[in-house]
């Protein structure tokens, strides 16, 4: 009676000596390899885009003179892909001889900790981001007819009370908005890279849970 192909798969390339099904081997070796592949092109392009723009907002936050604003945003972003290339080396590290198998758990462990380290960094730079684009809009050089209309009509008033050059009802909200954020920042970060990865995540798992029920059989 001819082998089924789950047959075939335990015995090639669950088994390092077999040689009964070679292409089957390569096969999922391409499969892990496809996916990380895409995995690292993804990541080293979403840190350039980071770095693009980053640097046109710090440009332009000049023309809108709010340079140290601009400023703060720039350095904020860029600590992310500070701890983004900190994190590909890491990855990189990884033994690349283990079995397709072993290799992609060793990628979905350090996918764990990578998105647990950056969860802890986008806690408090949610909240410093959100907090420029705010001041941003506030401060930002607008033209003559509209920030006649808006913010300095608001400043100039007697009856707003100011704190910090700001009105007082600006400022409540405001702050309370920032804690909220703080408070989501994980569950905000993890809707962010789904977005971004949501693909890759799910065929990874796919991929773990089929050799692992091809392993157990």
């Amino acid at each position: 009676m001819e082998k089924s192909i789950e047959t075939i798969w335990n015995e090639g390339f669950l088994n390092k000596d077999s040689i009964v099904v070679p292409k089957l081997n390569n096969l999922y070796n391409q499969k892990s390899k496809h996916l990380i592949g895409k995995f690292k092109r993804m990541g080293r392009n979403n840190l350039y885009g980071i770095v693009i723009g980053a640097s046109f907002m710090l440009i332009l936050s000049f023309f809108l003179k709010i340079p140290i604003i601009g400023s703060l945003f720039f350095l904020s972003l860029m600590l992310v892909v500070w701890a983004g290339k900190k994190q590909n080396d890491k990855l990189e590290e990884l033994d690349v001889s283990l079995s397709s198998y072993d290799y992609l758990k060793s990628f979905d462990a350090w996918l764990n900790n990578a998105i647990s380290q950056y969860m802890k960094i986008f806690r408090f730079l949610y909240p410093l981001l959100f907090l420029a684009i705010i001041l941003g809009t506030l401060y930002a050089d607008m033209s003559p007819f509209l920030r006649e209309r808006t913010i300095d009509k608001i400043m100039n008033d007697p009856d707003t009370v100011l704190l910090f050059g700001l009105p007082i009802y600006y400022i409540t909200p405001m702050l309370v908005f920032l804690a909220l954020v703080f408070l989501f920042s994980d569950k905000i970060y993890l809707f962010d890279i789904k977005l971004i990865y949501g693909n890759i995540f799910r065929k990874l798992k796919e991929t773990i849970a089929d050799m692992e029920e091809l392993r157990a059989s």
